[in-house]
């Protein structure tokens, strides 16, 4: 079995998410499927910036140099990021 990367870490609470790796969409719970859901709602640029950050584990250096941010501005998108799927959650 693949290990299909979701994160290991929350990222809107900075603690474990899961406590094994997901090998298959079966394996997910209802709250990593409600988080799931709320970023597929989420702006395209934003779900992007995420998956960049958790699913691919790229560094925000090189996030920076993807988009042309500065540091300043990558952290500034990631938290609107966040609220934005928080937002979706509480919908």
């Amino acid at each position: 079995m693949q290990n299909i990367n979701y994160p290991s870490m929350s990222p809107m609470f900075g603690e474990r998410a899961l406590k094994t790796p997901l090998h298959a969409p079966s394996d997910a719970t209802s709250d990593v499927l409600a988080v799931d859901a709320a970023v597929r709602k989420i702006h395209y640029s934003e779900r992007a910036l995420l998956i960049e950050r958790y699913q691919l584990r790229m560094h925000w250096r090189e996030i920076c140099g993807k988009w042309c941010w500065s540091r300043s501005a990558y952290f500034r998108n990631l938290e609107e990021a966040h609220e934005s799927v928080k937002a979706a959650l509480d919908q």
